[in-house]
């Protein structure tokens, strides 16, 4: 069974606009916040930079535009996750239902089930190794909430609450070629976004302790999302996500979201 303990660490969720540390929280938590969303710094204020804002702004548009983002009614996500530790490689069924703007299921299944969680918007429960069982985690719970409103739009709330933001004179040595990237003044770590400048997609968010890489930006209805998604601790890959495929707008069963009862081994 994969080691999740040692997946990641250092990362950060946002708790009512203050930073935890995300290794406080349990194990699997690390493993997996980084992949629907990388929240915002919660600080309400006006982008000070035009060209900060500029960038941002032309993500989204990229991406789909704010109308159809906010529009959403429900994703769907399946593919592949591959961890890395040791020197040894580990594969995994990956599939991820949103309903948004509370709704929100994960699961991480191989020989067995790795990882398993959701809420129907009421209730938040988890697998926890032999059962399904009801959480009272409040950073979990909050992860959760973001998780299910902001996921594969996240770049909205950050164009409004991102403030005191620089562009970087460089790009940083683990942003991929081609890039423009802006770094929070505040912070620590001060994480940078980086922006392909052919397409103006988000391709790195992070900083050089740990970072994640997004490419292969697909069209899914009327908006894209990246395919392929690569964390790295200090230059070192931990997990990569490929999806297969992704449906937007899809009817999705209210039971999907619910404690299951008995183990659900399909993915």
């Amino acid at each position: 069974m994969l080691n999740f303990n040692s997946c990641i660490k250092g990362l950060y969720v946002s708790n009512k606009h203050h930073y935890m540390r995300i290794d406080m929280m349990p194990s699997l938590i690390k493993c997996l916040a980084l992949m629907l969303l990388l929240p915002s710094i919660g600080i309400a204020s006006i982008l000070s930079d035009p060209q900060v804002e500029k960038l941002i702004s032309r993500h989204i548009e990229a991406s789909g535009g704010e109308n159809a983002l906010m529009e959403m009614q429900s994703i769907s996500r399946y593919g592949q996750i591959s961890f890395y530790q040791q020197g040894t490689k580990e594969n995994f069924c990956y599939h991820t239902d949103i309903i948004y703007p509370n709704k929100l299921r994960e699961q991480i299944k191989g020989r067995q089930i790795e990882y398993d969680r959701g809420t129907d918007g009421i209730s938040f429960w988890q697998w926890t190794g032999n059962q399904y069982e009801l959480t009272d985690d409040k950073a979990l719970i909050q992860y959760m909430h973001l998780t299910a409103e902001r996921a594969n739009r996240d770049l909205l709330w950050v164009r409004n609450e991102f403030t005191k933001f620089k562009m970087m004179d460089f790009s940083p040595a683990w942003a991929p070629e081609n890039s423009q990237c802006i770094q929070a003044n505040e912070g620590n770590p001060k994480r940078a976004y980086c922006f392909d400048l052919s397409t103006g997609l988000v391709n790195a968010i992070g900083s050089s302790e740990e970072y994640r890489l997004e490419s292969d930006w697909r069209e899914v209805g009327n908006i894209k999302l990246p395919f392929r998604l690569a964390h790295y601790q200090k230059g070192v890959m931990i997990y990569e996500i490929q999806l297969d495929y992704a449906k937007l707008n899809d009817f999705i069963l209210d039971i999907q979201f619910q404690k299951p009862f008995t183990p659900q081994m399909d993915c």
